[in-house]
């Protein structure tokens, strides 16, 4: 006889096949304070029958302010599940429950949604009876970042660098974390292969491929959360949070009221997201220094057709001229972009670090050339990067973030824009190193002309 994933609403009150008889009570008289994010994510998960024929919610937005608990209060209604839910195959069979959650790389999954996870079990192995701890005792494989929970469930956490890397295996449940972070190409694999639900959250300064892509169909659900709803918020952030949202209604809107933000001072609205670079002869690289607080960031960029395209080739920190050159180096290999030491196309580099460019020249690198800077060069870098009938980039996490928070500067005074950037707020590296390589295409053409 099959058994089917029907609502499960009696597993809502059955923690595992190990739970003592009374744990019913568990959800009513849960000691960990529940969010408006953690109870939906939950009910959104129980409610899903994954060989149900009719069209169901199988898509989870969490579009939230700052302090709304978004992450910790997923990965809690998370751990829940990979205890609770029972899922049967189409044989009737059960399989323990796996778990994905997906950051744009392994550095933020660790300060983020590992470190969470981590709290999570310990509030949990702090808060319940003894009797019910066991149930969420779990073995953790660094190697591979998967816990395995005693019941069989497991959560495991990684993250893609494309579509094609993103193709590999399949899970029952996907949750994406800061998801504008991530490109549509991977996250439309990652939906593709969730056989029960997949879970996103993010902030919302800017629209990305959601609004575009996900938003208002039939199988979508938002759920728009605040500080407010989070019980955990303390009553001195709460007046920190209404006292800055006073000052800045571009603020207030966003990391308050978690609505969508205006793309009215996005330096570069409107970007197409490729997946690789045209075949070009007008070919030039930028390079952009930095070191602890800022990426060392460099690109190729390629005009085909009028249209301007870009790729980020590396961005580090931490890396002194030696250690630039090895990455130029393993960047030329792993593109095919051949011996740049030896290539006619040239480097444009951040003339704020004189020393740095003159050591690249001595280890090989002899068409680094310091690009021209003075006050009116990033606003005329920028209107030329405009000037061409489209920008292209191929798409990537890092690249995606700078394009969102990459923003005009408002007048203190009026409030009005400025046409100059604002320092402030984001990171503005690949873009630098973007405008760069253009007067690198601007300097081979001049001197092809001459």
């Amino acid at each position: 006889m099959k058994r089917s994933n029907t609502a499960q609403s009696g597993a809502l009150q059955t923690w595992g096949e190990r739970a003592p008889s009374d744990s019913g009570r568990l959800l009513l008289d849960n000691p960990i304070k529940e969010s408006v994010v953690f109870v939906t994510t939950l009910a959104f998960i129980f409610a899903v029958d994954p060989h149900k024929k009719k069209r169901q919610k199988t898509f989870l937005a969490h579009q939230g302010g700052t302090w709304s608990g978004k992450t910790y209060s997923i990965i809690q209604a998370l751990v829940f599940a990979a205890i609770a839910y029972k899922y049967y195959n189409k044989k009737g069979k059960r399989e323990p429950l796996s778990i994905l959650i997906v950051g744009q790389d392994v550095p933020n999954l660790k300060k983020g949604a590992i470190k969470d996870f981590e709290s999570v079990i310990r509030a949990i192995i702090d808060d319940f009876p003894p009797a019910l701890r066991p149930i969420f005792e779990y073995k953790y494989n660094k190697t591979d970042k998967i816990a395995t929970f005693n019941n069989g469930a497991t959560i495991g956490f990684a993250s893609f660098k494309d579509g094609q890397d993103a193709k590999s295996g399949k899970r029952h449940i996907t949750f994406v974390n800061e998801a504008n972070g991530i490109g549509w190409a991977v996250a439309e694999q990652l939906e593709f292969r969730s056989k029960v639900c997949t879970i996103i959250d993010y902030n919302s300064d800017a629209p990305f491929w959601y609004h575009h892509k996900m938003h208002g169909k039939s199988h979508v659900q938002l759920c728009i959360s605040n500080f407010t709803h989070n019980p955990g918020v303390d009553e001195k952030t709460k007046r920190e949070l209404i006292a800055k949202g006073r000052h800045n209604p571009e603020w207030r809107k966003v990391y308050i009221n978690g609505q969508t933000g205006s793309t009215e001072a996005i330096i570069y609205p409107n970007v197409t997201w490729v997946d690789q670079l045209p075949e070009s002869s007008d070919v030039s690289y930028g390079l952009d220094f930095g070191f602890s607080n800022s990426k060392t960031a460099f690109v190729k960029c390629v005009v085909s057709d009028g249209r301007l395209y870009v790729q980020l080739l590396f961005y580090a920190t931490g890396l002194l001229a030696p250690d630039i050159a090895k990455e130029i180096e393993k960047a030329a290999k792993r593109h095919g972009l051949g011996n740049l030491k030896k290539s006619k196309k040239f480097i444009m580099a951040d003339a704020a670090s004189p020393d740095t460019i003159a050591h690249l020249r001595r280890l090989g690198y002899k068409r680094v050339i310091a690009a021209r800077k003075g006050p009116n060069s990033v606003r005329d870098g920028i209107a030329l990067v405009k000037s061409f009938e489209d920008l292209c980039i191929v798409d990537n996490p890092a690249f995606r973030l700078e394009q969102q928070s990459y923003k005009y500067l408002k007048d203190p005074m009026t409030g009005e824009l400025t046409n100059e950037p604002d320092k402030k707020i984001g990171k503005d590296d690949a873009m630098d190193a973007m405008r760069y390589a253009i007067q690198g295409l601007r300097y081979t053409n001049k001197m092809q002309t001459n």
